[in-house]
């Protein structure tokens, strides 16, 4: 596991820490209902990308007791990268343009259990679950400007895959007004089949909530 991992799971323990200590406190229960949206940035942990790209999620959270939260959430990132080569030399020819475009997108669905608490105007929630992960990457291939001894074209491949996954979340929420807060939280997302892919999204948001 790499050292950004490492870091992570410290952070995450860190966090899932603080509703324990904010439980101890005499706290105001939660909304019943609450409402969700943030956007961020994706630490993907795949061995052939190197980028951040931007991430989105949305979440609802329902209070089963005073001090426990159901989350169901649903996230997502995209990043595309484009290299480009000219006067390639290729089967007794030359290549002029060769432009490679990599595609690649993760969608996430969680359902987690989170402890929570609170001191003051902020809430500290932390916990995790079990989820859903889909990848894709499109791969596209394109050869122009080619000598006479060289064919040009496109080509294209594609891969999508889906996994089971476990997760970790850990974050804050400040009271704004009323039932509206900000929060920012972290997610730790790791595929049951290959521990060694998902990644980390560190997010910021909005969330409305209601009931008592």
């Amino acid at each position: 596991m790499s050292t950004r991992n490492h870091a992570t799971l410290v952070l995450i323990g860190l966090l899932l820490a603080l509703p324990t200590a904010a439980a101890a406190q005499s706290s105001p229960a939660p909304p019943r209902v609450s409402f969700g949206a943030g956007i961020g940035v994706a630490v993907p942990a795949y061995e052939d990308m190197n980028a951040t790209p931007p991430a989105w999620e949305a979440d609802v959270r329902l209070a089963l007791t005073k001090h426990l939260l159901f989350e169901g959430v649903i996230g997502e990132w995209r990043h595309s990268e484009t290299h480009v080569s000219h006067n390639l030399p290729a089967s007794g020819g030359v290549i002029g343009r060769l432009e490679e475009t990599t595609t690649r997108r993760e969608r996430t669905m969680q359902a987690n259990l989170l402890a929570t608490g609170t001191q003051g105007r902020v809430r500290f929630s932390g916990g995790g679950g079990i989820g859903f992960l889909q990848y894709h990457r499109q791969f596209r291939q394109e050869l122009t400007e080619c000598s006479p001894q060289v064919s040009c074209g496109a080509h294209e491949s594609p891969f999508s895959s889906s996994s089971t996954t476990v997760q970790g979340v850990g974050g804050i929420d400040v009271r704004l007004v009323g039932g509206l807060a900000a929060y920012g939280q972290v997610r730790l997302t790791i595929p049951v089949p290959d521990p060694s892919g998902g990644g980390v999204r560190f997010m910021t948001g909005v969330r409305w909530g209601f009931g008592k």
